[in-house]
């Protein structure tokens, strides 16, 4: 979600929440037609309830991101809420889940063998990895966020598409 200041915040997948006064059922109405028209760079996939917006395959690159959005009846009023985050193509999401899971898990087991071993009067050398994996953590991590950063551009093109079908007539 872009901020007051236009950056992009610093989450990995930015969230955000709208109310509108609009049904559910128009809400996906507006999408369906502006969708249908197929003019610029935004495609999207729509259920009831559901909406994914992302960019179609010519100015698609590997960090290009998908805005996917929740519409349903708030329980309170009449209003709809709108909830929605930004984020990655499933696949690089999937990707750096599995690559901070790997990571997470090689510094534990090396820092439980380690210190294992140093208990019982053994080289703790093991630990010297630890900091090394460590650092392969924060590198991919400040990736992701290099990634988010060069996509800014289209997660405000998404955000834009998203706010003209919502206002359109």
């Amino acid at each position: 979600m872009i901020d007051d200041n236009s950056n992009i915040s610093l989450d990995i997948r930015p969230r955000f929440e709208l109310n509108s006064s609009l049904g559910v059922k128009e809400i996906h109405e507006k999408f369906q037609a502006k969708l249908k028209k197929k003019e610029g760079k935004i495609r999207g996939k729509l259920r009831l309830g559901y909406i994914n917006l992302y960019h179609n395959q010519e100015s698609h690159q590997y960090w290009s991101p998908h805005l996917s959005v929740i519409v349903e009846k708030s329980e309170l009023d009449d209003d709809t809420i709108l909830r929605g985050h930004y984020g990655p193509s499933p696949t690089v999401w999937t990707l750096y889940v599995f690559i901070y899971a790997i990571l997470g898990l090689l510094i534990l087991i090396a820092t439980v063998i380690g210190f294992a071993n140093m208990s019982i009067g053994n080289s703790g050398m093991i630990l010297i990895v630890v900091p090394f994996l460590f650092l392969a953590f924060l590198s991919f991590y400040f990736t992701s966020h290099y990634g988010q950063k060069k996509a800014s551009h289209q997660i405000e093109e998404l955000e834009t598409f998203f706010n003209e079908c919502l206002n359109s007539n």
